[in-house]
C-alpha cells in the first residue's frame, strides 16, 4: 500500500510538472513579446535593409540616415545585454524608432513593390516559436519553419533578402496573391504545431516524458489499491 501511494503521489508531481512545460509550450502561440523580444524581432527583420545599404539610392537620404541611426541605436543596446537586462520597457523606444524608420523605407519601396506588411507579422509570430522549439513534434516545427524559408524565397528571392524593401516582388496582382498565399501557408503552420509527447523533463530529480505519464497513470488508475 505505501509503494502504491508513493508511486501515486509521483505521477501527481510528474503530471504537475508537464503540465507547466506543456503550458509553456502552448502559452507561445498567444503571448505578448516583452521588449527585448520586441527589439530582436525588429532587428531580425531590418538588418538585411542595413546590410544591402543605400548606395544605390533607392531610398531618400533623410529616410535612410534616419533607418541608419535607428538601427545602430538597437543594435547596440542588444549587444549591451551580455553587461544585463535593462528593466522591462526600457528598450521598447528603441523598438518603435527603427519600426518607424523601417516603415518609411518600406513606404517609399512600396510604391513599386508589393504590401509584405501581412506576411511579414505572420514570419515574426512564427519566429516567436523558436524558444520554444524544443516542446513541439519534429515534424510540425519543421513544417514551420518550411514555410517561413519558402515564403521568404517566393517573397524577396532569398532568405537572406527577407525585409529589404527594394528586394521584394514587383506589385502586380499575380504577386499580391503570392503574397497572400504565402502569409495563409505561414499562418496556418502556426496552430499546426503540436506538443511533442516524447519530450523528457525535468521532475524532481529525474526526467520523465508526458508519453511515460499517462501510461503509469492510467496503471495506477487501474489498480486495485
Amino acid at each position: 500500500m505505501l509503494l502504491t501511494r508513493q508511486s501515486a503521489s509521483k505521477c501527481a508531481t510528474d503530471i504537475d510538472n508537464a503540465r507547466t512545460a506543456l503550458t509553456n509550450a502552448q502559452s507561445a502561440l498567444t503571448a505578448d513579446d516583452d521588449s527585448y523580444d520586441q527589439l530582436r524581432n525588429v532587428i531580425d527583420l531590418t538588418k538585411a535593409t542595413y546590410t544591402a545599404g543605400n548606395d544605390n539610392g533607392v531610398y531618400s537620404s533623410d529616410n535612410w540616415n534616419a533607418f541608419k541611426s535607428a538601427y545602430e541605436a538597437a543594435y547596440t543596446a542588444i549587444m549591451a545585454v551580455g553587461s544585463g537586462y535593462q528593466p522591462n520597457g526600457t528598450v521598447t523606444p528603441l523598438a518603435v524608432e527603427l519600426q518607424q524608420a523601417y516603415d518609411a523605407l518600406l513606404e517609399e519601396a512600396q510604391n513599386s513593390r508589393v504590401d509584405t506588411t501581412a506576411l511579414v507579422e505572420a514570419i515574426t509570430k512564427a519566429n516567436g516559436m523558436e524558444a520554444y522549439e524544443t516542446y513541439f513534434a519534429p515534424d510540425t516545427y519543421a513544417n514551420l519553419t518550411d514555410a517561413v524559408a519558402n515564403a521568404k524565397k517566393a517573397v524577396w528571392g532569398t532568405e537572406e533578402n527577407y525585409g529589404v524593401p527594394s528586394a521584394a516582388l514587383q506589385k502586380t496582382d499575380e504577386n499580391t496573391q503570392i503574397v497572400a498565399d504565402q502569409t495563409a501557408a505561414v499562418l496556418a503552420a502556426i496552430p499546426a504545431l503540436r506538443i511533442n509527447h516524447d519530450l523528457h523533463i525535468t521532475s524532481g530529480a529525474h526526467y520523465v516524458s508526458w508519453n511515460s505519464i499517462l501510461a503509469s497513470y492510467e496503471a495506477l488508475d487501474g489498480s486495485n489499491m
